[in-house]
């Protein structure tokens, strides 16, 4: 069972935003088209909104989660679910190459704070990676797509245009999230 994001009091400093709207929830999903052989890691999966859908039609599914409060509720969300693993750590200080041992998918509403940070980390695996789809702050979408020669393009814009074919697929209300984001 799902923990209530109204009772879990969301870290500033883990940039926690969760999202509960179900259209959007399943929105998300059919992009995503999780299938049975798929071996997924869900960055920050908060309190579970999307890994408890995608956990029924896949192979494997890592959850990494640092916030403590959230870990507990989540191991016992999915105890019975012999396909899912749920790790406490820190997406910027894990040995992925321990984790990733053959093609993957990630996904995740990566913490604003951090994405950047946390895009950087992911080309360590890049190699072993099928496909990623992240929820991320319009203005590190906006420098992932900048072109040459724009005040924004820069290293981030450099990297992810060399390593991966990207698109962005829509945009999302800031009032869908709990709690809702001063920035987006």
């Amino acid at each position: 069972m799902q923990k209530n994001s109204a009772m879990h009091k969301h870290k500033k400093k883990l940039g926690q935003h969760f999202i509960h709207d179900k259209n959007l929830i399943n929105k998300i999903i059919r992009y995503i088209a999780p299938m049975s052989s798929d071996e997924i890691i869900e960055i920050g999966p908060g309190d579970g909104a999307l890994s408890y859908i995608i956990s029924k039609d896949v192979k494997k599914l890592i959850l990494i989660e640092k916030d403590t409060d959230l870990i507990s509720e989540l191991k016992n969300g999915f105890k019975n679910a012999n396909n899912v693993v749920v790790k406490n750590e820190d997406i910027l200080k894990i040995d992925l190459s321990k984790i990733v041992k053959s093609k993957i998918r990630i996904i995740g509403n990566l913490p604003y704070n951090i994405s950047t940070e946390i895009l950087f980390k992911l080309l360590e695996i890049s190699n072993n990676v099928n496909d990623m789809y992240f929820m991320l702050q319009k203005e590190v979408v906006d420098r992932i797509f900048a072109k040459p020669n724009s005040k924004i393009y820069g290293r981030l814009s450099v990297m992810i245009q060399v390593y991966y074919n990207t698109k962005k697929l829509f945009d999302i209300s800031p009032d869908v999230f709990v709690p809702k984001p001063k920035v987006f």
